[in-house]
């Protein structure tokens, strides 16, 4: 009989937001949870990836509150923050707060100077079978300047 093979929590968060079945979005966030605990120095897009994964669970609250904490702490990469960003510009676009969303847009912005693209939401999900929420995301930022390439 062959071994068990062990699969890691990152390996298995990661795999879960990218297929996602249905039923399995509240085991990625679990998974995501305990990297983040057990593993202090775990690669920053984590961060945004467990954002992701909490808003299309609808747990907006949650995620406001993460993305708010993240930003007020020091990443080594810019990437987490424009990412958190564009996110916080979704929630706020989602609650009907255009203010705000308006001003995570700009903030998103500002990190490289033009922001992302939609073209580049789908490529840093490539492995995302359900792009539902991606579109999403995409059509509610158009309207603040959002390109499609």
């Amino acid at each position: 009989m062959a071994p068990a093979i062990k699969i890691s929590a990152w390996s298995q968060a990661h795999f879960i937001f990218a297929v996602k079945p249905v039923g399995r979005l509240e085991e990625a966030i679990e998974n995501y949870e305990k990297i983040m605990l057990s593993n202090p120095h775990h690669a920053a897009w984590i961060f945004y990836m467990y954002n992701h994964a909490l808003i299309e669970n609808k747990q907006y609250e949650k995620s406001e509150s993460f993305a708010l904490t993240k930003l007020n702490e020091k990443h080594n990469w810019s990437g987490v923050n424009q990412t958190l960003y564009l996110q916080l510009a979704y929630l706020y676009e989602l609650k009907g707060n255009k203010k705000k969303a308006k001003k995570m847009f700009e903030l998103h912005k500002s990190i490289d100077g033009k922001g992302k693209t939609g073209e580049i939401i789908h490529k840093e999900y490539i492995t995302a079978r359900d792009k539902t929420y991606l579109n999403e995301l995409i059509s509610a930022l158009k309207p603040y300047g959002l390109p499609e390439k």
